[in-house]
């Protein structure tokens, strides 16, 4: 079940080749369960096809498949396998709920998915949940807490000989530089995960590393070798089906056109990629590019225009409120809507109930003591 699987998924990032061969196994249609001998097979089927619509940028159907895998695997015996199989499927699904802009769900489900791994007593599985809520929590703008989630879980892979695992440890901490401003941490962290990426020959590991590159030498002023980078990952992640990296590489080449006020070749880059972020639907990545819109819109005089995507990024960045806000969309916009003298829109916070807490220094200060199960 692993052998055409993973290099589909992982080496050539051929994810709706994958999707078209998964369906096969759901003669009744993907909201049903696919008729295979036993639940865990069926739970590993349920997994696969979501993994592979969220990489090829169906974002609503994966977490909807994400969802009803975790009621399958919930059901079953209490065991060691059992929680190995919710972890694996929370991990995910965090993840996708994160894109999908659910950052209460995502931050519930974490919580349950680290308390579930400390029980365990297992390093891997903690390290993994630390990067994805260490994703979560950059979005909610918890910049110093998430420093401290990322560099644990790279110190675990460190310390459990992951190399494959330290590269993707070392791509997050990058978008993370990104994020704080640190440019010349995220040149180095990028580098490193590139070097890394080449033990599996991961396509989408290399992509995510000369993305965050570009991004990073356009901040310190080197368009040249920016414009270089984030092109040639263009045209890779084109030949691939990586759709939330490819959204973020459109991004950067957005950024690259505005810094140099080319605002045609701008409007023609976010005509290029609404469309895909719009099917996902990705929320986030559709406030950052409203965000850009308004930007342009303002700069080229059309400040009625300009309002409105302000205005509409505002209320994407919003998701549930509160501390569960897309804290970077939701600023920038109220930053355009202020300068041109507007208010952000009234919106309400949802109802959300107080979620277990976590002993983050405890995390922290744990000594890894791994044994391979």
């Amino acid at each position: 079940r692993t052998r055409l699987s993973r290099p589909l998924l992982y080496r050539l990032g051929a994810n709706q080749e994958l999707v078209r061969l998964l369906e096969m196994l759901f003669p009744g249609g993907i909201d049903t369960r696919p008729p295979l001998g036993s639940v865990t097979t069926q739970a590993f089927a349920i997994g696969a096809l979501a993994r592979a619509y969220f990489y090829s940028g169906r974002l609503d159907i994966a977490t909807e498949l994400y969802r009803s895998n975790l009621g399958i695997v919930g059901g079953q015996k209490d065991s060691y396998r059992t929680h190995r199989r919710k972890y694996i499927v929370l991990e995910k699904y965090v993840e996708a709920l994160t894109y999908g802009g659910y950052l209460y769900e995502a931050d519930q489900a974490g919580r349950e998915g680290l308390l579930l791994t400390l029980k365990q007593d297992d390093d891997i599985w903690i390290a993994g949940l630390l990067m994805k809520l260490g994703l979560l929590y950059q979005m909610r703008g918890l910049i110093p807490l998430t420093r401290q989630m990322l560099q644990k879980a790279f110190e675990i892979f460190e310390a459990v000989n992951r190399p494959t695992l330290e590269g993707v440890a070392h791509a997050y901490l990058g978008q993370w530089a990104l994020r704080a401003g640190d440019y010349e941490m995220a040149l180095q962290e990028a580098q490193q995960a590139y070097d890394l990426a080449e033990i599996l020959r991961n396509e989408g590991h290399y992509l995510r590393a000369m993305r965050i590159q570009g991004v990073a030498y356009l901040h310190l002023g080197d368009v040249n070798q920016a414009e270089k980078l984030i092109n040639e990952a263009l045209q890779r992640v084109r030949h691939i089906s990586y759709v939330e990296e490819e959204i973020s590489i459109a991004l950067a080449l957005i950024d690259i056109a505005i810094s140099q006020e080319q605002w045609q070749r701008a409007r023609e880059a976010i005509d290029d990629i609404r469309e895909t972020i719009e099917r996902g639907p990705f929320p986030l990545f559709q406030a950052d590019l409203l965000n850009r819109l308004a930007h342009i819109e303002h700069q080229t005089g059309n400040d009625a225009a300009a309002l409105f995507a302000a205005a509409h990024a505002y209320e994407l960045a919003w998701c549930d409120g509160g501390d569960y806000a897309y804290r970077q969309g939701m600023d920038t916009a109220r930053q355009l809507l202020e300068m041109m003298g507007a208010s952000p829109p009234r919106l309400s916070t949802s109802t959300m109930e107080t979620l277990p807490d976590i002993d983050w220094d405890m995390i922290f200060a744990r000594q890894v003591d791994w044994v391979d199960r």
